[in-house]
């Protein structure tokens, strides 16, 4: 019976050992579904804002590659999700097999108990149980014998209703680990059918854009031009920058050992105190992939970096940082505490918003509308401006530099 019932609980240990890891698994499966599901929801947004246009553009390819992009990965998450099911539902059934053989011992051991207790049913076979005993000890250790006899009849039931209770509720999430299986099925199935769908029009509006390759070609080469505009503009303010510090570097004095704070001496021979450049270098690089996105709602259009243009065949197009298209009237932010260095407006980047942050510049292009001034320090979160539109699609141009290098903007933002 000992062994019956250590053998029992070794099995279940096992058992919930694997139900623990595969909850683990469901809750982060249904925390990516539901970061997922949110990306569509912003993409249809801005695909339904893009396709209000009477012309197509470039940009309403970029939002329908987006959405193609987003449901491929849900139906790559609903097949994970198939699978975890899959498992969940192989460890409920061998968890119920184990709870219905352990309900059967006990009610076999029960039975043989209910036997046993028959046999000494009335209160004389008790008595003579116990006075045929051949001194005072073996009388108290038979009655303590019939006693524990009696709490192990009564263990016995309790343990009985508890595994008959168990069991139904192993049968009972069975059964919805079921209708949730056929649920996912039948989710799976639609969205193959809108990914179909989308890359049908996909498809539709490739062909139509291509029949506009010389608006095309001038559409390549303006944006080409603002963005050397834009290049020209950041790599002198960055000069300036460096130029300045080797200004104050030269006028300066070196601080005794024990200062913190460097001192600067002006060409008026007032002093003034600033931070170190280096300390205010390491805040900014430990930032990577903690940044907070520029919008509170959009996702990535166009990725850092060359690539192939997507609809004219041997033209590629370059990128110093990330489109990000959002919602109409969306605030622009800082991503991080800074000084707003410079504000400009460049034909066909709109009004461009550089801020600095030691030996790191971040640049917001393409804004409407800006709310902040040359020399103002920001904190991360403020409010720089307001998105602008191009093509009727609300969207900025996000930028990190460091000096002169032109770094991955993706590697630093935070995971949507």
């Amino acid at each position: 019976m000992h062994f019956l019932r250590f053998s029992f609980l070794v099995t279940l240990l096992a058992l919930a050992g694997l139900s623990v890891s595969a909850q683990t698994s469901r809750a982060k499966l249904e925390q990516e579904k539901k970061r997922n599901l949110n990306r569509i929801a912003q993409t249809k947004k801005v695909l339904a804002q893009t396709q209000n246009q009477k012309k197509s553009s470039l940009r309403e390819l970029k939002t329908l590659s987006k959405q193609i992009e987003n449901q491929e990965q849900q139906i790559d998450l609903l097949e994970r999700d198939l699978k975890l099911i899959e498992t969940e539902l192989r460890s409920v059934a061998r968890e119920t097999y184990a709870l219905d053989q352990r309900l059967k011992a006990l009610r076999t051991e029960y039975g043989q108990m209910l036997y046993t207790a028959s046999k000494r049913s009335t209160k004389l076979n008790q008595l003579l149980f116990l006075f045929s005993s051949s001194s005072f000890q073996e009388v108290m250790a038979r009655y303590q014998y019939l006693q524990q006899y009696t709490e192990n009849r009564k263990d016995q039931l309790a343990q009985i209703w508890r595994v008959t209770q168990e069991l139904s509720a192993r049968r009972l999430e069975l059964a919805e680990k079921q209708k949730a299986q056929k649920t996912i099925l039948g989710s799976k199935k639609q969205q193959n059918s809108e990914l179909l769908s989308m890359k049908t029009e996909k498809d539709s509006l490739v062909i139509r854009l291509s029949k506009q390759e010389t608006e095309l070609r001038k559409e390549i080469d303006a944006s080409n031009q603002a963005v050397k505009n834009l290049d020209r503009l950041i790599s002198s303010i960055v000069a300036k920058e460096i130029a300045k510090k080797e200004e104050l570097a030269k006028e300066s004095t070196p601080p005794p050992p024990s200062t913190r704070k460097e001192t600067v001496r002006t060409s008026t021979n007032k002093t003034v105190e600033r931070k170190s450049t280096k300390a205010v270098l390491g805040k900014f690089a430990e930032a990577r992939r903690r940044l907070p996105w520029p919008v509170a709602t959009g996702f990535i259009s166009d990725h850092f970096g060359v690539k192939n243009h997507p609809v004219l065949k041997g033209v590629q197009i370059d990128n110093n940082g990330v489109d990000i298209q959002t919602v109409p009237g969306a605030q622009v932010m800082s991503v991080f505490a800074g000084k707003v260095l410079d504000i400009s407006e460049i034909p066909g980047l709109g009004q461009v918003v550089a801020v600095q942050h030691g030996e790191f510049y971040t640049v917001y292009a393409n804004l409407d509308r800006v709310q902040s001034k040359v020399g103002q320090t920001i904190e991360a979160g403020g409010v720089l401006g307001t998105a602008g539109q191009r093509d009727g699609v609300t969207e900025i141009n996000f930028q990190i530099w460091r000096q002169f290098e032109r770094l991955n903007p993706e590697a630093w933002l935070s995971r949507k």
